[in-house]
């Protein structure tokens, strides 16, 4: 399953799932809850697509392409994300998705989900957090860590997708967007406990 989350006006919902990976099926949905949003009054988005999976190029290509889209807002960003990316603060987190998850937890104290579905708590409460030492950028520390997808899975039996629905949708744009001398640089292993 796949999930399309939107942040909007003080609140975060499930705008639609998807049950099957059809890069064209994601692209429809995302252009009609963005234009919904515009006749709303919204002048700025960002899409956040998650870039694992192999078809979240369709979706990314579709609306870096959609002029007429584009000319509807202000402002409009287009990131692709790798969860297992290297984090934007490498000195309190082991990849990207933990920074993301953190960031959501912060966000949601005063955010209301709307009609939020029963995965979404679990995948937002359940999902354990542990720490690794990192020695990423000549730095010797212990950061946060997210429990992977994969063990989430084989504890939970499915996928976290409304979790990471939501947290590419509630987390602040400052963690997606980079600066052009940054790069990802592989993340070493070390220490890790749940």
């Amino acid at each position: 399953m796949g999930t399309l989350y939107t942040r909007w006006n003080g609140r975060a919902y499930r705008a639609a799932q998807f049950a099957q990976q059809d890069g064209n099926a994601y692209l429809r949905e995302i252009k009609k809850e963005a234009r919904k949003l515009h006749a709303l009054g919204v002048t700025d988005i960002a899409f956040r697509v998650d870039g694992g999976g192999g078809f979240g190029s369709t979706v990314i290509d579709g609306l870096n392409a959609d002029l007429d889209l584009r000319r509807l807002f202000n402002s409009y960003m287009v990131a692709e994300v790798h969860f297992n990316a290297s984090p934007r603060d490498p000195a309190a987190y082991a990849d990207l998705a933990t920074e993301i998850y953190a960031h959501t937890a912060d966000a949601l104290r005063s955010l209301a989900l709307v009609n939020p579905p029963n995965a979404l708590e679990a995948d937002l409460c359940e999902r354990k957090f542990g720490w690794v030492t990192s020695t990423q950028y000549q730095i010797q520390k212990d950061v946060k860590e997210i429990e992977s997808k994969k063990k989430f899975k084989a504890r939970v039996r499915r996928s976290p997708d409304d979790g990471d629905g939501c947290a590419l949708a509630v987390a602040p744009d400052r963690v997606f967007v980079r600066r052009r001398s940054e790069d990802d640089e592989p993340r070493s292993g070390g220490y890790r406990s749940f």
